[in-house]
């Protein structure tokens, strides 16, 4: 069967490599373009029926939320030091148009106050919730980190926002560092095994179009092709 592809494509090599050429061109406007991709959710379960449920209550998507932790060696969070400590870092978010809200223990729900205060860990929170939906509020999210800072308490955030902006970080860089050194050293024992550079560069070619062929063509379904989503208007979970 190989034998037989193989031949096909010599005897038909020019004509192959101008649909190949088309197929990266239309793949690579496809990737720029962009898609609907998320998370694999699918709208009619118990969990994601309650979410949706507790983001009509709230206003806003909860994804956008995130916890921003205040840690101190030696101060206590119920202690004036400390309290005017975490509400000078907040304070620069009060004017920032990329925040909707931030809650601390002052403005939470009373039921809510017990849990946001540890003394026995010398540490409070914060609830930073971001404008926008999620793929909006990451974007938004390294410029309102930047601006959270202290000289006298330790700041940590930690939620959905955060891991997926630490996430892409990580990603960049291993992409990065795969692409300065794993590329080099396969194409350098590709030419060692073929002795031409021609025929070492064509299974990276072959590679690299099967790499954006495939996101394009993920991303060309994700504009056709919806899960539907069970409405929850007027409507609760109902128990398992």
């Amino acid at each position: 069967m190989f034998a037989a592809l193989a031949g096909f494509i010599y005897r038909h090599r020019w004509g192959v490599l101008a649909l190949s050429t088309l197929f990266l061109a239309l793949s690579i406007a496809m990737v720029i373009r962009g898609g609907r991709l998320t998370g694999g959710s699918f709208g009619d379960r118990e969990a994601e029926q309650t979410q949706r449920l507790v983001e009509e209550v709230l206003g806003h998507s909860t994804d956008t939320t995130f916890v921003v932790v205040f840690r101190s060696d030696t101060l206590s969070p119920r202690d004036e030091p400390f309290r005017s400590a975490m509400k000078a870092a907040l304070e620069p978010l009060a004017s920032d148009p990329d925040v909707l809200s931030v809650v601390t223990s002052d403005e939470a729900p009373a039921p809510l106050v017990p849990e946001m205060v540890n003394a026995s860990a010398n540490s409070a929170v914060a609830l930073v919730s971001l404008k926008g939906d999620f793929k909006e509020a990451l974007t938004r999210y390294p410029a309102v980190r930047a601006r959270l800072r202290s000289s006298e308490l330790e700041i940590v955030c930690t939620g959905k926002v955060p891991f997926m902006d630490d996430f892409d970080r990580v990603l960049q860089h291993d992409v990065i560092r795969a692409e300065l050194i794993s590329l080099p050293l396969a194409l350098l024992v590709l030419i060692i095994v073929f002795r031409t550079a021609v025929a070492a560069a064509l299974p990276v070619g072959v590679g690299a179009l099967a790499v954006v062929g495939g996101v394009a063509v993920v991303l060309a379904l994700s504009q056709v092709c919806r899960l539907p989503r069970a409405g929850c208007e007027g409507q609760r979970p109902t128990p398992a």
